[in-house]
């Protein structure tokens, strides 16, 4: 299958498997509607979030682990 990409595009070029984060769309969505969201990582938004959601509260990656937590609701 064919790329449909100008020549000076450059996602038209290479391997194509770039995608943008979803947590950066999002942030570009909502400081496009006036937010004012300054993540720099995805591990900046877990932290954020661990802070200000109750079920989330004192939760991080490391204590998640690779099998998960129930959360407290």
């Amino acid at each position: 299958m064919g790329c449909i990409a100008a020549p000076n595009d450059r996602w038209g070029k290479g391997v194509m498997r770039d995608a943008r984060a979803s947590w950066r769309v999002l942030q570009a969505v909502a400081n496009g509607l006036g937010g004012k969201m300054k993540f720099t990582s995805a591990d900046d938004v877990f932290k954020e979030m661990a802070e200000k959601i109750p079920a989330l509260k004192g939760l991080s990656y490391l204590k998640i682990g690779s099998k998960g937590l129930p959360l407290k609701l």
